[in-house]
């Protein structure tokens, strides 16, 4: 029997973003991990449009669509920040 292991590397931005996310509450679990993956890309790429931080449209899409949910808005975002914020 083989095992294989994918070995993942923990960058100081997964932890950042594993932080931020730890305290608050979201809509829904996939948003939620949907928003981790986007601030740890977009994070690594600051400064840059969405086109150009993904650099393929898949990618690019995929943020749009995120941002584009009904489920979110500005005061859902705004709300689950306020909750992981110390005070």
């Amino acid at each position: 029997m083989i095992l294989c292991i994918k070995a993942t590397r923990v960058t100081g931005m997964d932890a950042w973003v594993e932080h931020e996310l730890a305290g608050g509450t979201f809509p829904d679990r996939r948003l939620k991990s949907r928003l981790g993956r986007l601030l740890g890309d977009f994070g690594e790429r600051l400064g840059r449009t969405l086109p150009m931080a993904w650099q393929e449209w898949a990618g690019t899409k995929a943020a749009y669509r995120f941002f584009d949910n009904h489920r979110l808005d500005d005061g859902v975002i705004l709300a689950f920040e306020r909750a992981v914020m110390p005070r």
